[in-house]
């Protein structure tokens, strides 16, 4: 099979002929076939990144650059085929000259004889894609005089000319040319081998553009993929084409029917419950929207925070609220594997908000399309600074505008984005959606359980949900609405504990059973996590006891509530967090004097050494250590101090297990209490353990608790 080569890189590729046209296919849906130059620099790009993640080292130890060879696998040299017999195509000869169309009768393929002759090349600018034209060039020498090609981009153009003076044709013309025989007396002779192997091949060309046209029109694409096999001692690469069958290809009018495009959403302000920072900054720009004499143009801002808070639903809202149509699309949707495709998706999307008065746009998950240039690597550099330059443009054609656009973006990686496009006067309206506060998830929880629970319970489920999303919330009621179906009651403050535990432990593994003394060492780890925050941290800093393995490989959990507000813990509230998070650890080793601890303290002691690490030497909390950043110090520096630094490191955990030894030895009846009614339970809330410890040891609840939270 005849290949050809190409350089590209440093490296060499030798392509078989049926590889491009099954390229082109698979990669150029909605193009034409004059960016098939591009398609094969993509290609090979692919191809080496392909070849470098394959095979690691052995690649990059070659000495010398390895040669490619892309072949096409049988199936897909059949199916090539098959296509190119599935279309006809005409012929046509633009010729004056007596004799040529016999000629070419003659030498054209004996199935495509559908030659239509014409006196000059005017009517052929309308010929649709696919058919091939040749052009009697016998008495043109040079480029000037040749026929104009304008408007004939579609077609295949041959010419036919003299095969004495086809020696000196330019080299431009080389590939479009097909030399003809003449002799002074005889004239043109019927003995053309060459000529109809060119031919032949121009044929070829021709049914390759017919059927790319139908594709294009039935938006079909080939799917296929690429098998590499090397060997360090071949200095051959062997990429094989595989055809993989054929799809459709998804058009601007599917995307339209899959979202809301241009609709004006149902979503008021009403329904975005909390977030009353971030409507009151959002005001501004519906008063703009709302005015029919605002100024036309380009508002737009940034929403970023942690998943779940309600960043699109805001967006949407806002569109609603306004009362103007809105383009929701998402930031993956703009991008494609194609060559130059996710750049037209991004002037059509932007281009058809042109037509609209008053308009929103909202991008989801923004950073999937406006990454910073600085964090693409070499071979996405130059496809991502394409993208965000074709961003730019467009936001920026929006600001010369007719109507009023306001463009919403929302990110959980605000710091991934491009700071050319958050830069003032494009993007650089931000605003900051975090964790609901107490306000928030009591307006939250107040909507989401109206009537089904009273005001004391909703005011239990705020205090007891701080650190939760407002989807984790939405998805708490909905599973308290499961649990207490049909209960005439209303919920209670027993279901939604039992709903906050399942939410946070998450999925249970039924296949890993545990052991009776398994269990038994479990709850004893659990019940010293406990016992000591009960007295250290505050009687009501534990939510939740389990001995009930998860499937994130959790056999067992203590939850510890979070503070809601921005505390700066001091040298005494690291060390009690240190006893504490070796209390597990050392409660094993208080009830198994013989056996010691298990390995179960590997997070405990993993947390414990980080906080440790960063009081000393990163917060200066220890007055024995130098008060110094050890990242702020060059890597000789921070060799010196390694020693001290572990030295001092293990002088806190030793002083915390000290210290949580200490409190269990203390209060070991109480410990052995909560043990047995763990294992009983396996799953004990706060409400349980509050009346356990205090029934247990009731005269010293929390009294060494410097600061100890407060029962709600």
């Amino acid at each position: 099979m005849e290949t050809k080569s190409f350089v590209h890189s440093g490296f060499t590729f030798q392509v078989e002929s049926g590889v491009l046209p099954a390229l082109a296919l698979s990669h150029l849906p909605g193009k034409d076939l004059r960016t098939a130059e591009r398609l094969l620099d993509r290609f090979f790009l692919d191809l080496l990144m392909m070849a470098q993640s394959t095979f690691g080292a052995r690649f990059q130890q070659m000495q010398e650059p390895p040669e490619f060879v892309v072949q096409a696998d049988g199936l897909l040299s059949l199916r090539l085929k098959e296509a190119l017999s599935e279309v006809t195509c005409w012929t046509y000869l633009v010729s004056s000259i007596p004799g040529i169309e016999a000629l070419v009768r003659r030498l054209l393929p004996y199935k495509q004889i559908n030659l239509q002759v014409v006196k000059t090349l005017e009517g052929l600018h309308q010929l649709p894609p696919g058919g091939l034209v040749l052009i009697d060039a016998f008495n043109h020498n040079g480029k000037d005089s040749l026929p104009s090609l304008e408007g004939l981009d579609h077609l295949v153009v041959r010419f036919l000319v003299d095969s004495r003076r086809s020696l000196m044709a330019e080299p431009w013309l080389q590939d479009l040319i097909i030399p003809i025989k003449c002799q002074a007396k005889a004239g043109i002779t019927t003995r053309q081998t060459a000529a109809r192997n060119l031919l032949d091949k121009a044929m070829e060309a021709a049914l390759f553009s017919r059927y790319f046209a139908r594709c294009q029109a039935s938006h079909l694409r080939w799917r296929t993929h690429l098998r590499l096999s090397f060997h360090p001692s071949d200095p051959h690469v062997t990429a094989i084409l595989d055809y993989d069958g054929e799809e459709r290809v998804l058009q601007a009018q599917d995307l339209k029917r899959d979202i809301p495009w241009g609709t004006i959403p149902s979503a008021r302000f009403r329904d975005v419950l909390g977030q009353e920072s971030t409507k009151a900054r959002l005001q501004g720009y519906l008063d703009w929207l709302k005015d029919p004499r605002g100024e036309p143009g380009l508002r737009a801002c940034v929403l970023s925070g942690p998943p779940g808070t309600g960043k699109t639903h805001a967006c949407e809202a806002m569109a609603g609220e306004a009362g103007a149509p809105c383009i929701l699309v998402g930031g993956s949707e703009f991008l494609n594997q194609w060559y130059g495709e996710s750049e037209r998706i991004i002037r059509e999307t932007f281009a058809s908000l042109q037509k609209y008065d008053a308009a929103v746009m909202v991008i989801d998950e923004f950073d999937a399309i406006a990454w910073a240039r600085g964090q693409s690597n070499e071979w996405s550099a130059a496809n991502q600074s394409s993208i965000v330059g074709t961003m730019l443009r467009s936001i920026d054609l929006l600001r010369k505008g007719p109507g009023r656009v306001l463009l919403l973006a929302t990110t959980n990686q605000y710091e991934r984005i491009d700071p050319a496009i958050v830069r003032s006067m494009r993007m650089g309206e931000h605003i900051y959606m975090g964790l609901p506060t107490t306000k928030d998830r009591h307006a939250i929880l107040h909507g989401l359980l109206k009537g089904l629970a009273d005001d004391a319970t909703i005011n239990e489920a705020v205090t007891m949900t701080t650190g939760l999303s407002p989807a984790d919330l939405v998805q708490l009621v909905d599973r308290i609405k499961q649990a207490t179906a049909g209960d005439v009651h209303g919920i209670s403050s027993q279901n939604l504990t039992s709903a906050l535990f399942n939410l946070r432990r998450g999925e249970v593994d039924f296949s890993r059973p545990l052991s009776p003394d398994t269990k038994q060492r479990l709850a004893c780890h659990e019940a010293g996590h406990a016992l000591l925050a009960y007295h250290l941290l505050g009687p009501c800093s534990v939510e939740h006891l389990s001995v009930i393995p998860t499937a994130s490989g959790a056999l067992g959990a203590a939850y510890i509530h979070q503070s809601e507000s921005l505390d700066l813990p001091d040298a005494d509230f690291i060390k009690r967090r240190l006893a504490v998070l070796l209390g597990g650890r050392v409660a094993e080793a208080l009830s198994y004097p013989d056996g010691g601890p298990s390995c179960g303290a590997e997070n405990d002691i993993k947390e414990a050494t980080t906080m440790a690490q960063l009081a000393v030497g990163t917060w200066g909390l220890d007055p024995e250590f130098p008060m110094v950043s050890l990242d702020a110090l060059s890597p000789s520096l921070q060799q010196a101090l390694a020693p001290r630094l572990l030295e001092r490191i293990q002088v806190w955990l030793q002083d915390a297990e000290a210290r949580a030894l200490e409190e269990l030895t203390r209060h070991k009846a109480s410990l052995g209490i909560l043990v047995q009614h763990l294992i009983t339970a396996e799953t004990l809330h706060r409400s349980d353990i509050l009346a356990i410890l205090t029934q247990a040891d009731p005269g010293t609840s929390g009294s060494n608790a410097k600061s100890p939270s407060r029962c709600t």
